[in-house]
């Protein structure tokens, strides 16, 4: 991508702006976000691809710069996106594949039955980072895979062993035009 192309807009048919302020069911799919990124006529901003986040089971990642992608002004105004690159097929389900790129609102309170971005603590105490539905349910998160293909199992963890990242927003895809 050229340094400084900016994006021309943000592609969300109806029913995809419906499912932006909802919690998401199985059969929900994520707004997408088609930018042009040869058009430099609209007002945009850069944000940066972070490394890689599971889909799966959690991986451990030092944060690490991908690349930058262009977000049009009018997607988010307060610019408090990060773009996170997926690893895993377990979010197929929301049109989140293996080496899609997801965004990513930080600086939002938790609300339980969203897509988020978490990092869980493993039995060595090491913070793996990972992509999910994250249900809230007696004192624990349940972080469900949304994959009918496979039978992921739910995995469930205490409060001390996760760290809300933010809640997911789109799937950004860039377009030639």
């Amino acid at each position: 991508m050229k340094e400084g192309a900016v994006m021309s807009e943000v592609i969300l048919n109806e029913e995809e702006k419906k499912n932006i302020e909802l919690p998401f069911a199985k059969n929900t799919m994520i707004p997408t976000v088609c930018v042009n990124i040869c058009d430099r006529s609209k007002p945009g901003f850069i944000v940066p691809v972070l490394n890689y986040s599971a889909a799966g089971n959690p991986i451990n990642t030092q944060e690490r710069f991908e690349e930058n992608i262009f977000i049009p002004e009018s997607f988010d105004k307060d610019k408090r996106i990060i773009a996170v690159k997926i690893k895993g097929n377990s979010m197929k389900d929301i049109g989140v594949n293996d080496e899609s790129v997801v965004l990513v609102k930080t600086g939002t309170y938790f609300k339980s039955g969203i897509i988020g971005i978490v990092n869980l603590m493993d039995d060595q105490y090491e913070w793996g980072t990972t992509c999910k539905k994250i249900v809230y349910e007696n004192g624990h998160y349940r972080l469900i895979s949304l994959n009918g293909e496979k039978n992921y199992e739910d995995r469930i963890v205490k409060a001390e062993e996760i760290r809300y990242v933010g809640e997911v927003i789109g799937r950004y895809e860039g377009i030639y035009d």
